[in-house]
């Protein structure tokens, strides 16, 4: 009987412990939620902690070209820094005038774009009548709605609005204010802080392991983001070219939107063609000299995605589409605009790492059955020796 009890017990035991095992997938579950959770609510302070992280693997080699010639990582840092800051204040101050010129006058010229609109469904007289019924249709529905009595105002209090608009103001500028000190730290002593982190293993030669692959992810991630910037940065100087010979208005505008577009795969140069599209319509006269922007600015992304990056960054940076395509979604889900704009960096940050841990855990595996190998040779020579000694004994 106590046997049988033992076996039981055993039974149920294994049972429960299958159980267990079973929940191991819905708990995953459950803590990868709960991290979406936190990076959604927590955007405020993840955000500025991931552009800063992403900033300083572009502006890290300047700083380390700085360092070599006798400029300290700390001074370097704040030099690169306020040269960088520079900059994107200078673009502002030049872009200013163009944005506001077209924001106010782009209301006023959605007339303009509707006649061009109808010249180009013209030449096509059966989407014209389908056209026309829609329109028609759309009309009634519109008409039918205004006449109904149960319409009410909504009266929208300015207060709240300025209140709003001074809680995101704050907002932005905390969020900003955050971010510049992180990626000063992070220029400054990011060095130094791998170092400290590499001392927590007592191992020394997993503190080499670390270090090397870290020294490895970013000297390629810094590499990638620099060269993507500069091809941007020359995507956008050709863009303004090619829009001020067509006699675009602001073609440094569209240069610029360019290059700062190009960072989104696939949507961002989308959303430049439509907005050349409709400064198109307006601009000129024949609606197939208004496509000309739209046409320009998908030749020059075909020639820079086919022929440009695989020239200058190589097979070695290549990500699957999917992914790519999946991870501008995801971040872009998660995060808005910011999000869409890290979506690549990150992906090429994590893709980074999985390599060089692969690479490490086939080290790891060729190193172990070089030590079997080696293992089993001393011991079949030993026992040859053996062998051999019984031998001349005998």
């Amino acid at each position: 009987m106590p046997n049988s009890n033992l076996v039981n017990l055993k039974d149920e035991l294994v049972v429960q412990m299958s159980g267990i095992r079973g929940l191991q997938i819905p708990l995953w579950g459950l803590f990868i939620m709960a991290v979406l959770a936190v990076l959604y609510f927590a955007k405020a302070v993840f955000i500025p902690i991931f552009l800063a992280v992403v900033f300083s693997f572009v502006l890290m080699i300047p700083v380390n070209l700085l360092e070599k010639i006798r400029i300290p990582p700390s001074l370097g840092a704040l030099i690169v820094l306020l040269a960088t800051l520079g900059g994107f204040s200078i673009l502002a101050y030049y872009m200013y005038d163009p944005i506001k010129v077209w924001v106010e006058r782009f209301p006023d010229e959605i007339q303009n774009i509707e006649t061009k609109i109808v010249e180009l469904r013209s030449s096509f007289n059966e989407v014209q009548k389908t056209t026309e019924e829609i329109d028609q249709t759309i009309t009634d529905l519109t008409g039918s709605a205004v006449s109904s009595p149960g319409t009410q105002e909504v009266v929208v209090k300015s207060g709240s609005r300025l209140y709003t608009l001074m809680d995101n103001t704050q907002a932005f500028i905390v969020g900003f204010m955050f971010f510049l000190l992180l990626l000063y730290f992070l220029l400054a002593f990011g060095e130094l802080m791998i170092k400290s982190l590499m001392m927590t293993w007592k191992d020394r030669a997993h503190r080499i392991t670390f270090l090397r692959i870290t020294q490895e992810s970013q000297y390629q991630i810094s590499y990638y983001l620099l060269l993507i910037t500069l091809i941007n940065i020359g995507l956008g100087i050709v863009t303004a070219l090619g829009m001020w010979m067509i006699g675009m208005p602001t073609p440094l505008l569209w240069g610029v939107s360019a290059t700062l577009l190009n960072y989104i795969p696939y949507i961002g140069p989308l959303i430049n063609m439509i907005l050349v599209t409709f400064v198109g319509l307006i601009t000129f006269e024949h609606v197939s000299t208004a496509m000309l922007p739209a046409l320009i600015i998908l030749g020059l992304n075909i020639i820079e995605g086919q022929v440009v990056q695989p020239l200058f960054v190589g097979r070695m940076f290549t990500i699957n589409p999917v992914f790519v395509f999946i991870s501008v979604a995801f971040w872009g889900w998660l995060w808005g605009v910011a999000g869409m704009f890290m979506a690549v960096p990150l992906l090429m940050i994590l893709n980074s790492f999985v390599i060089k841990m692969r690479e490490l855990a086939e080290a790891a595996e060729a190193a172990k059955a070089a030590a079997v190998a080696a293992a089993v040779e001393a011991a079949l020579a030993e026992e040859a020796a053996k062998d051999e000694i019984k031998i001349i004994l005998n």
